[in-house]
This record gives structure tokens, C-alpha cells and sequence, in this order.
């Protein structure tokens, strides 16, 4: 029997794994998209129409918000016309009540500037003839007094008598005194009266005495006086009052 060696390759071990052809597992596996394009292109318009069709919803939902709220701004405002008017129902019911108002605040009107030209020369008088029993010296006493107020309470020009003073009127007064003296006392005091001013001795006569049925000199001097009234004299009481 023919014997034939053994010509088999002794078996080799397997090579050690390399570091360098390790699977890395986070490396990126390409794909290919096998799908054709009109697919692809279907896909893409269909989304696009979900994404319009999103945006037509919300802008018809904004629309109908705007107008529910332009709808309550115009039912607010009509409330408030509404009101208005008949707030100026009301003003012109009323209005008849004060019809007479502004012909009643004319005549009133009318009336208080009459009264403050016709009152205009008010002066007190009373308190004049007070101070005036009270200034008077006691030789001297008043037979009568007679008062004139100028028609214009504003001097017009100079005096006739440069050595009278000016006013709004004057008082002439006639009396009798026992002696000169007491008629110079008698204008000192009438002078110094508030309101009155420029006393001026007009006639000053002496008469006779009776005395047992004969007449002798050195009777009661009877004189005349005037003097002139000025503008302090006025109250002003009745006139207009500033608004």
C-alpha cells in the first residue's frame, strides 16, 4: 500500500482585530431615498397646504374676534347717544320752566342801574345834621339851611369865586351869633365836617336891641354861610357791584 504524506496547511490562528477597523456606532449610515420625486413633491404640498390652511383658520378666527369686538365698541356708543339724547329731551322739557330767566335778568339789570343813577348823591344826612348840632358853638344858632347837588357830581371847570373851593354842591346856611368871634368859630367848625369843605361867611349884620320897648345897638348878629360839599360826602351804597 502506497503512502502519501500529508500535504495539508497546518491550520493558522486568526488574525488579532485591529484597532484601526473597529465599528464606530455613532458614524453616520447613508441612506438612499428610492422614492420618486413626484411622491416627494406630493408630500411637500400637502404640508404646505396644512401649514395655509392653519394660517386661514387663525386669520378667520382674528376677523371674527375684530368684529364681535367693533360690534360691542358700536353697541357701547349707540347706549351712549342713546343716553344723550335723551338727556336733551329732558334739558328741552325743562327749558320752558326758565323761559322768563333772561327777560327777568334784564329787567333786574334795567333796575339796579336806574337805582345807582339815581343814587348816585346819596349822602346821609342825618349823620351830617348829628355832627353838625354837635360842631355848632354855643352863641351861635341856626335859623334854617338849604342843601343844592349839583346835577354832575364831577366839578365842571373852575369855580366862579377863585377863592371858593370846588364840589358837588354846597349847604347856605343863615343864623344869628352874639359876637364875631363865635361866627368865626362857627365856619372853622362847619368846615372841618367829613364831606364838607370851604366855608365862606357871605353877609354878617348886626342889629339893634330891644329893651323896654326902645331900640339901642348891639342886638344879635344875623349872618349867612355857605359851604361846599364835596365828593366824600357820597355813600356809594347803591352802587353796582363788581361780578
Amino acid at each position: 500500500m502506497t503512502t502519501y504524506p500529508d500535504v495539508t496547511a497546518p491550520e493558522q490562528a486568526a488574525p488579532a482585530p485591529s484597532s484601526t477597523s473597529a465599528r464606530v456606532d455613532w458614524a453616520p449610515v447613508p441612506k438612499v431615498n428610492l422614492l420618486p420625486s413626484e411622491i416627494v413633491e406630493g408630500r411637500r404640498l400637502a404640508q404646505l397646504k396644512r401649514v395655509l390652511g392653519g394660517v386661514l383658520v387663525a386669520a378667520a378666527a382674528g376677523c371674527a374676534g375684530a368684529v364681535v369686538w367693533a360690534q360691542a365698541g358700536v353697541a357701547s356708543a349707540q347706549d351712549e347717544v342713546d343716553a344723550a339724547q335723551a338727556r336733551g329731551v329732558t334739558l328741552q322739557a325743562q327749558q320752558a320752566k326758565y323761559a322768563e330767566v333772561p327777560r327777568i335778568s334784564g329787567l333786574i339789570d334795567t333796575a339796579t342801574t336806574a337805582r345807582q343813577t339815581a343814587m348816585g348823591q346819596d349822602v346821609l344826612w342825618y349823620g351830617f345834621l348829628s355832627e353838625l348840632s354837635m360842631t355848632t358853638p354855643k352863641g351861635v344858632s341856626l335859623v334854617s339851611l338849604e342843601v343844592t347837588l349839583d346835577d354832575n357830581s364831577d366839578a365842571s371847570g373852575p369855580p366862579n369865586d377863585p377863592l371858593t373851593r370846588s364840589g358837588v354842591g354846597h349847604v347856605s346856611f343863615s343864623g344869628k351869633a352874639g359876637d364875631f368871634p363865635d361866627i368865626a368859630a362857627w365856619l372853622d367848625a362847619v368846615g372841618g365836617i367829613d364831606g364838607l369843605d370851604g366855608s365862606t361867611l357871605q353877609t354878617a349884620t348886626r342889629g339893634d336891641a330891644q329893651s323896654g320897648g326902645a331900640t339901642t345897638p348891639g342886638g344879635p348878629i344875623t349872618f349867612t354861610s355857605t359851604v361846599q360839599v364835596t365828593s366824600k360826602a357820597f355813600t356809594h351804597r347803591y352802587d353796582r357791584k363788581a361780578d
